[in-house]
């Protein structure tokens, strides 16, 4: 997996024991948008972005799973894109997650959960896909001076944050938004998951795209099932006006905010979070 992908989940592993106020879970379009420092300065709320490029969600509950080891958190923060990818095995993505993880019994669970039974060993053993990295000379070089620098400090500064300087013009391109067949099935799991975790303040969130979508009706089916199941949902998608979303200045690709849209996103779902969910932030120094 990509360096970022696999800093940002080992800097979740050097966070204090029951630390973090509100989890928040997806692919790339999550730790573009939400930058933690800026929401615990603004609200008093901790985070931190179990995410990685591509994730899933088929791999939620993994993602779940690796957040209970250590963390109580009191909001879960869900982002519906994970849903979308018909193909929810696609084996760049789900290694994008499981290879970020650490060995444990987490790590084997999730492989017995998403791999096909064939291909299983190529996922318990990482040399084998990895081994050849060391012609990546200057990408394992990036990824060992973060992890080096977050063992310094103990922990991670920016909690799984990544963005990039550029500003993309709009360019009219549309593309399909739907809940693949696969992408409702993992949803229904997940939904099911989080119920017998007993976990209750969970909200689903659509983030802000430059790129204009075609919705179809399996969106909204998508939002009945998250409600009826008791849970929340926000889309901040059809909310980029309210946001105060510049689709000329505030994204860097038509998927993905630059740190403009990332201060902008964060302040309003920090509002949303501490407007709607009784969150403590008592937090010793």
């Amino acid at each position: 997996p990509r360096g970022k992908d696999v800093v940002g989940i080992y800097g979740f592993h050097k966070e204090p024991e029951n630390s973090i106020d509100v989890a928040l879970v997806g692919p790339s379009e999550t730790y573009t948008s939400f930058y933690s420092p800026l929401a615990y300065e603004k609200f008093g709320f901790t985070s931190y972005a179990l995410a990685v490029g591509g994730m899933r969600g088929s791999c939620y509950p993994s993602a779940i799973r690796e957040m209970e080891e250590t963390q109580d958190p009191q909001v879960y923060v869900l982002e519906l894109y994970g849903f979308i990818y018909k193909d929810q095995e696609d084996e760049p993505s789900i290694r994008a997650w499981i290879d970020s993880l650490p060995n444990s019994e987490n790590r084997d669970e999730t492989i017995r959960e998403v791999v096909d039974p064939e291909k299983r060993s190529d996922y318990e053993k990482k040399y084998k896909k990895y081994h050849g990295n060391w012609v990546n000379r200057a990408d394992c070089m990036n990824a060992f001076l973060d992890k080096a620098r977050i063992n310094r400090q103990g922990y991670s500064i920016t909690k799984n944050f990544a963005t990039e300087t550029a500003v993309l013009p709009p360019d009219g391109q549309t593309m399909n938004y739907s809940i693949s067949k696969d992408g409702m099935k993992y949803l229904k799991e997940v939904l099911a998951y989080l119920k017998d975790l007993g976990i209750r303040n969970v909200l689903f969130v659509r983030t802000p795209e430059q790129i204009q979508y075609k919705e179809n009706q399996s969106v909204d089916e998508a939002v009945k099932l998250i409600q009826e199941a008791g849970y929340d949902y926000l889309d901040m998608y059809d909310l980029q006006d309210e946001i105060g979303i510049d689709p000329k200045t505030d994204f860097y690709n038509p998927f993905h905010c630059n740190i403009y849209g990332a201060e902008k996103v964060t302040s309003y779902l920090g509002q949303y979070l501490v407007d709607h969910y009784d969150i403590n932030m008592d937090h010793s120094e």
